[in-house]
């Protein structure tokens, strides 16, 4: 090759490589990262992984993340992006009214970022910092404001699960709140969203100023934590129960107790319910399947021999099946009855808390009323 042409090719590369460097150099979302990555946390607990980050509240360095983060995660630790686990307080703060955790932090070396004071303005940039999808690095997101409220705002930076925790940022590097969860329209009748962006995914985060917050030891914050846990776990084995399909052999609803019964934490008398529920309905198909195969075969003999063998045993057999009903009614209540009684028995500390609570015991009800509970069972949408 001619050394001039080589030459020549050689700074147009050079020349392309520096734009392409300035180009990255110049992002907004790399150039916040970059500056504020001291304080960005990874958080890791026994069930799963999250996002937080170091905040300078009331003049002293604070962990900040969702408190759903923490939920079921014992022992739990927060590290910073080159490593360090961080040394944290002994007492856990709640929101009394949202989904937000706040601990002191012990190392006063780490930068904390500072809050936003100004309102926030639609469509005004933002940047969502965190631990996107849990794969353990802190990754950029950026959008805008799409929607403000007193205690939350709404943007299109499209975090996911592992982002919660994660601090939404303005360009001027100060934090406007925490990304916290997803929602999304499922209606598909729901005419009045059609067409809109309302009936797509939507993202929130929730703001830190003005929040009201709640002391806990951690103790208290796991007791409670582990309670709710076994709410949602409750609520998920009953729903296998319930709208389980019928198997071809004797238990019809399968539910192994001895395995389930692993997963709760707090109240393992929750699994006891399910699984008694589980062997009624078994026992009562399988009494209802003997009446009647047991019908068919001696029906009509049954109406010419009432003192015969055949009656005697056509009466046993549908008494049993009369018990099996009164068994699954028993096991049908002690389950409705058993987790409202108990949920109503906790100090849930929190309005948040107890918010939850009341939620999963709605959801409880409503399998209630969808499943086996009914008369004629529903099959679910």
């Amino acid at each position: 090759m001619n050394l001039k042409i080589l030459f020549h090719f050689l700074a147009l590369f050079a020349v392309g490589t520096s734009i392409v460097q300035n180009s990255i150099a110049e992002s907004p979302a790399v150039a916040l990262f970059n500056q504020v990555r001291p304080s960005l946390l990874i958080i890791n607990t026994g069930s799963g992984t999250g996002s937080g980050f170091v905040a300078e509240i009331d003049g002293k360095k604070r962990l900040i993340t969702n408190a759903h983060v923490l939920r079921g995660g014992r022992p739990f630790e927060a590290k910073s992006l080159d490593g360090q686990r961080l040394k944290l307080g002994t007492t856990i703060y709640l929101g009394n009214e949202c989904d937000l955790c706040m601990i002191e932090i012990l190392d006063t070396e780490i930068p904390g970022l500072v809050l936003a004071i100004n309102q926030p303005a639609l469509e005004e940039p933002v940047f969502v910092f965190g631990n996107s999808d849990g794969g353990g690095v802190a990754t950029t997101t950026e959008g805008k404001i799409l929607g403000i409220g007193p205690d939350r705002i709404e943007v299109s930076a499209p975090f996911v699960l592992g982002n919660s925790g994660s601090p939404i940022m303005l360009g001027d590097g100060t934090v406007i709140g925490v990304a916290t969860y997803v929602s999304r329209s499922e209606d598909p009748n729901d005419w009045i969203k059609r067409g809109t962006r309302f009936s797509d995914t939507r993202r929130y985060g929730l703001r830190l100023l003005n929040v009201e917050w709640k002391s806990l030891t951690p103790k208290e914050y796991f007791t409670l934590s582990d309670a709710i846990v076994d709410l949602e776990t409750f609520c998920y084995d009953l729903t296998d129960v319930v709208f389980a399909e019928k198997q071809s052999t004797y238990p019809y609803y399968l539910y192994s107790y001895p395995i389930k019964k692993l997963k709760y934490r707090a109240n393992v008398r929750l699994c006891e319910l399910i699984s008694d529920y589980a062997d009624a309905l078994s026992e009562l198909e399988a009494r209802n399947e003997k009446f009647i195969a047991y019908g068919r075969k001696y029906g009509r003999m049954m109406q010419y021999s009432e003192s015969s063998p055949i009656v005697t045993e056509g009466i046993r057999l549908n008494e049993a099946r009369h018990a099996a009903i009164a068994k699954k009614a028993k096991a049908e209540l002690n389950l409705r009855r058993g987790p409202s009684i108990w949920i109503s028995s906790q100090n849930w500390r929190t309005k948040s808390l107890k918010d939850e609570s009341e939620f999963w015991n709605i959801v409880i009800g409503l399998l209630m009323q969808n499943g086996h509970a009914t008369p004629q069972k529903q099959i679910p949408d």
